[in-house]
This record gives C-alpha cells, sequence and structure tokens, in this order.
C-alpha cells in the first residue's frame, strides 16, 4: 500500500518522534478494526456452520483445527469455511480489504485513529448484521432438526423398546447432507453478498 499512499501520508508525518509513534499505534487500530469486523463475518459463518453440523447429528465427529489455537471444529464446519475462504479469493473480494484500507485514510485522518463512539458503533452494527447472518443461514437446518427431532420422539412413544434415535443417525445425517446440497448456492452467495 505504501507506493499508492506515500505521497498523501509524507504531508502529514512531521519530524517528531513521539508524533511518528502515536501515528503508528492510531493507524494500526485503524487496521485491526476493519480486519476484526472482516472476521467476525468469518465467525458468524463458522457458528452457522457448527450449529448445521449439531443439527444434522455430525457433533460427535472431531474434525481438525482451522488455527493453530483453536479447538477441533466439526468437518461441516471446517469443509464451509475453507470453501468460503476459496471464494472470497476466487471472486476478489480479499482485495476489498484493501480497498477498504486505501479508503479510510480518507475517512479517518492520518494518526487520528478511531473516534472510540464511531469505531463502536461500527463495530456493534456489524455483530449484528452477522448475528442475523448466522440466524438465517442456520434457519433451515434448525427447521429440519426440529422437525426430525419430533418426528422420531413420536414415533419413538410408539415403539418404545426400539431406541429409533440410534437407529435413525444415518438416515438423519443423510437428510442433513441432502439439505445442504439443495441450498448451498443460495446459502454461500446469501454469505458472499452480506461479506461483500
Amino acid at each position: 500500500l505504501a507506493p499508492l499512499l506515500l505521497d498523501r501520508v509524507l504531508r502529514d508525518i512531521t519530524d517528531g518522534a513521539p508524533d511518528l509513534v502515536f501515528m503508528i499505534v492510531a493507524e494500526t487500530t485503524v487496521g485491526a478494526l476493519i480486519g476484526v469486523m472482516a472476521r467476525i463475518y468469518l465467525m458468524a459463518l463458522q457458528f452457522a456452520a457448527t450449529a448445521a453440523s449439531n443439527l444434522i447429528g455430525l457433533a460427535g465427529i472431531p474434525g481438525i483445527p482451522l488455527d493453530a489455537g483453536d479447538e477441533a471444529a466439526s468437518p461441516l464446519t471446517t469443509l464451509v469455511s475453507s470453501a468460503a475462504v476459496m471464494i472470497i479469493l476466487a471472486l476478489g473480494l480479499h482485495l476489498e480489504m484493501v480497498g477498504a484500507l486505501i479508503d479510510s485514510y480518507q475517512v479517518f485522518g492520518i494518526g487520528d485513529g478511531v473516534p472510540a463512539a464511531r469505531g463502536l458503533d461500527s463495530l456493534v452494527s456489524v455483530i449484528a448484521q452477522t448475528s442475523l447472518l448466522s440466524l438465517q443461514l442456520a434457519a433451515p437446518f434448525i427447521a429440519y432438526g426440529l422437525m426430525i427431532n419430533i418426528m422420531i420422539g413420536i414415533a419413538n412413544r410408539f415403539a418404545i423398546q426400539v431406541s429409533l434415535y440410534y437407529a435413525t443417525t444415518g438416515g438423519v445425517m443423510l437428510g442433513g447432507f441432502l439439505l445442504l446440497y439443495l441450498i448451498w448456492p443460495q446459502w454461500i452467495m446469501t454469505f458472499i453478498s452480506s461479506y461483500h
């Protein structure tokens, strides 16, 4: 970014070392805020995928952690998160982040940092949007899980001797995967349009 912003930044830099340190900290907070807001969108997708995974019966299957410090997520969560990142890269939406960083120099003055009220307002707005997004993405699986569990519960009342819950686990997973197969294009495009 330096070649694109060099003229703009050099006009505002003074020779004082304390001002330079403050400017570095202020610019780091602006970049961190932008990065955290993008990460919250991916966390919403991971939350929805984890909820879907639990509702279709994949909760007990261990997966692979995406980050070194994270705990293992379900295989469906890992698949959905990896696919979303690849689609973001394929569509060039990662360049939107670079554009947001460049535009941040016009929105916030160099060295001014993020005003606390404006930064918190932006962060709360993103959290509200992503909470609704994750609920919207998980809604078909919530409906599926409720419907299947009610049907299995009613059927289990008629055949008390047979544990239908364990007998139908494979069918519940299959139905969940078919649901994911049917809604995947709309599901991922809903996420991508919200991310964009």
